[in-house]
C-alpha cells in the first residue's frame, strides 16, 4: 500500500526581470534565482571615462553590510529591516505584512541570509534583490559627499518615500561624478515655495534638477496575484477539483476584481464545469483544465510548465513500499497580466508639477524615471511619447530645457570592466526654452561628438561599423551614438539580436527621424561600409553599397499598442 504521504507546494515568479533603483527597486525579487558572481564592481560611469568605485566579493561583503547600516542608520535598521519576519504568519497576514513593512525589509533581511553563506562557502551567491540592496551602498558612498545629501537619506527612511528617493539619489551622485558641483536642496525655499530637488552649478552658473518616479504598481500587483493564486488553489483543493486554471487579465487588479475572479472560478468548481469564463469588468478570461480525478495515484514526479508572470502549484506526493513516487490531488494556478499602460498622462502630470518648481530666469532639466519592469522598453516607450512630450514642452512649458526618460537593469554578460547596471536614457530637449543651457553643461546620457557639429535638416553620414555576434542572453548594442550636451542633436545606431539594424536621427527642426532595416543575411564580425542619408521625413540607408529594404515591424509605436507583455524577441530567430 502506498504511504509516506507529504503535501507538496510552491510558488514560482516566472518574470526573471531584475530591478532597477527607484520606485520598483528590490520588489517581487524573491523568487529570483541565485547568481554565482566572482565579485560586484560599480563603476562612475562619466563622459570622461569609467573610474571604479566599489568592489564586494565573499570577503569583506560582511564589512560592506555593516557600512550600509552606518550610513541608513543604524537605529532605523534594527527598528525598520532586521525586525522584519514572516515567521508564523499564514499567507494572508504575511501578505498584510509585507505591504505595511519598509521596502528594503524582505530583500535587506534575504541578502544577509545570502551574504552569511556566502562567506561559509567561499563564494559570493546572490539574488537579484540582494545585488540591488548592494548597489545601493555604492549609491550611498558617493551621495555623502553632496551638501544637503542627509535629505535624501531622510526619505530613503520613509517607506511611502523610499523608491523616488532612490532615483533622485541616483541622479545627484551621476551628476557629481561628471564633475560638477551639486547641492541637493530642501523641499521648499525660504519663501515657503516648493523648489527643484537640486542645482549644479560651475562658478556663477547654474541649473536647476528635478526628479520624477512614475508610480509603479508592480509590488502591489505582485501582493494582489499571490493572494489570488493562493485563494483559488485553496479552495479548488477543498472542493478535490484538480485543474489547471490559467487566468488572464488585461486590467490592473483591485480587491473587488479579486474577489469576482475568485467566485467565478469557485462557482465553476461547484458546478464541475471546464468550458472558459470571461469577466467583462475587469477585462479577465479564465481557462480550465483536468490534471487528475480525486485520489487518482500518477507515476513520477509532479511537474507542470508555468508560463505566465506567476504561477503556484500543489499536489500530494506519496512513496509505495518499493520507493515508487506518485502524486494526486494536483492544483495548479497561472496568472499572466497584459495591462496597457498610457505613459502620457504620467509625464504629462509630472512636467506640469516640475515647471511650477523651476525659478523665473532658470534653467532646468527634468529627469523622469519610468515604471521598472518597463526599464528594458525605454526605447519603445519614447517612440511613443518622444513627438508628444516635445511639442508639450515647447508649447507650455518653456522653463525646461529638456526631458530625460530614464531607467536601469542589470547587465547581462557584463565585463570585468564594465559596470554592472546598465542606464538608459533618451533627452528629449526643448528648442524654444526661454533660458539656453550654459554651454559647459552636459546632460546626464548625452554623448557629445564633433561630428554632430554639422547635422543638420538634411544631410548623410558615412562610416565603418562592425556587427555583432548575437548572444541569447543580451537584447543588442549601440554601435555608434552621439547626443550633444544639451541633447540638441542626436544620432543613433542600434543592432538587435534579432537582424534588425536601427536608425535614429533628431534635429530641432527635422524632428525624431526612427528607421529600421532587416540585414538578417548581412555577415556577423565583418567590417562594413554605411551611409546613411536624410532629407526632412525621408531616409535611406546603403550597407556596403546596396540599398537596405526597411524593416515592415519598424512603424512607430502607439500608446493603444504598448503593453507590458509587448516585448521583442532579440536573440536569433
Amino acid at each position: 500500500m502506498p504511504q509516506n504521504k507529504n503535501h507538496f507546494s510552491g510558488t514560482q515568479n516566472c518574470s526573471q526581470e531584475a530591478m532597477p533603483y527607484g520606485q520598483g527597486l528590490l520588489s517581487g525579487l524573491e523568487a529570483g534565482q541565485l547568481t554565482v558572481v566572482k565579485c560586484i564592481r560599480c563603476f562612475a560611469s562619466t563622459p570622461r571615462g569609467a573610474n571604479a568605485m566599489m568592489e564586494i566579493d565573499h570577503s569583506n561583503i560582511a564589512a560592506s553590510l555593516d557600512e550600509l547600516r552606518q550610513l541608513l542608520g543604524r537605529e532605523f535598521c534594527k527598528e525598520q529591516l532586521e525586525s522584519y519576519t514572516l515567521i508564523g504568519t499564514n499567507f494572508f497576514d504575511g501578505n498584510r505584512l509585507e505591504a505595511q513593512s519598509h521596502p528594503l525589509a524582505g530583500p535587506w533581511v534575504r541578502l544577509c541570509q545570502e551574504a552569511e553563506q556566502s562567506v561559509r562557502d567561499e563564494c559570493l551567491e546572490l539574488s537579484p534583490g540582494s545585488i540591488w540592496v548592494l548597489l545601493l551602498l555604492d549609491v550611498l558612498q558617493r551621495l555623502v559627499a553632496i551638501p544637503g545629501y542627509e535629505r535624501i537619506v531622510e526619505l530613503l527612511r520613509q517607506r511611502d518615500h523610499f523608491y523616488p528617493a532612490c532615483f533622485e539619489a541616483q541622479t545627484a551622485v551621476s551628476y557629481h561624478d561628471a564633475g560638477y558641483s551639486v547641492e541637493i536642496l530642501e523641499e521648499k525655499a525660504a519663501d515657503g515655495k516648493k523648489t527643484c530637488e537640486m542645482v549644479v552649478r560651475r562658478g556663477n552658473e547654474k541649473v536647476y534638477v528635478e526628479c520624477k518616479s512614475i508610480k509603479d504598481y508592480s509590488a502591489e500587483q505582485d501582493r494582489l496575484i499571490r493572494e489570488l493564486g493562493n485563494r483559488v488553489s485553496g479552495r479548488l483543493r477543498k472542493l478535490k477539483r484538480h485543474w489547471h486554471v490559467k487566468i488572464r487579465t488585461k486590467r490592473r487588479l483591485y480587491g473587488n476584481s479579486l474577489n469576482a475572479i475568485s467566485l467565478e472560478i469557485e462557482n465553476k468548481a461547484y458546478a464541475n464545469d471546464l468550458s472558459d469564463s470571461y469577466i467583462q469588468d475587469s477585462d479577465t478570461s479564465i481557462a480550465f483544465k483536468k490534471i487528475a480525478e480525486p485520489d487518482q495515484l500518477v507515476p513520477g514526479s509532479f511537474e507542470v510548465p508555468l508560463d505566465g508572470e506567476y504561477g503556484t502549484a500543489s499536489a500530494e506526493v506519496i512513496l509505495d513500499d518499493f520507493g515508487i513516487q506518485y502524486y494526486s490531488n494536483p492544483t495548479t494556478i497561472e496568472v499572466e497580466t497584459d495591462v496597457k499602460y498610457d505613459y502620457l498622462p504620467s509625464i504629462r502630470g509630472d512636467i506640469r508639477n516640475a515647471s511650477q518648481k523651476i525659478p523665473d530666469g532658470e534653467s532646468a532639466i527634468v529627469h523622469i524615471q519610468i515604471e521598472l519592469r518597463d526599464a528594458k522598453k525605454i526605447t519603445k516607450i519614447a517612440d511613443a511619447v518622444f513627438e508628444d512630450v516635445r511639442a508639450l514642452i515647447e508649447r507650455d512649458h518653456k522653463r525646461i530645457n529638456a526631458v530625460v526618460l530614464c531607467g536601469a537593469s542589470i547587465r547581462n554578460n557584463s565585463k570585468p570592466d564594465e559596470n554592472l547596471i546598465n542606464f538608459e536614457f533618451v533627452i528629449i530637449p526643448n528648442k524654444e526654452a526661454h533660458h539656453p543651457l550654459p554651454p559647459w553643461f552636459e546632460i546626464i546620457g548625452s554623448y557629445p561628438d564633433v561630428m554632430l557639429d554639422g547635422l543638420g535638416e538634411e544631410g548623410e553620414l558615412e562610416f565603418r561599423l562592425r556587427t555583432n555576434i548575437p548572444m541569447s542572453m543580451q537584447r543588442g548594442r549601440y554601435l555608434q551614438r552621439r547626443i550633444s550636451g544639451h541633447g540638441l542633436r542626436q544620432f543613433q545606431i542600434w543592432q538587435s539580436f534579432s537582424d534588425v539594424l536601427r536608425f535614429e536621427i533628431f534635429h530641432p527642426n527635422l524632428g525624431r527621424l526612427v528607421r529600421s532595416y532587416d540585414f538578417s543575411q548581412v555577415a556577423d564580425g565583418a567590417d562594413h561600409i554605411v551611409k546613411f542619408a536624410w532629407s526632412g521625413g525621408n531616409a535611406v540607408v546603403y550597407l556596403d553599397g546596396e540599398q537596405l529594404e526597411e524593416d515592415a515591424s519598424s512603424q512607430r509605436a502607439t500608446l493603444a499598442s504598448f503593453t507590458r507583455n509587448d516585448i521583442p524577441d532579440f536573440t536569433r530567430r
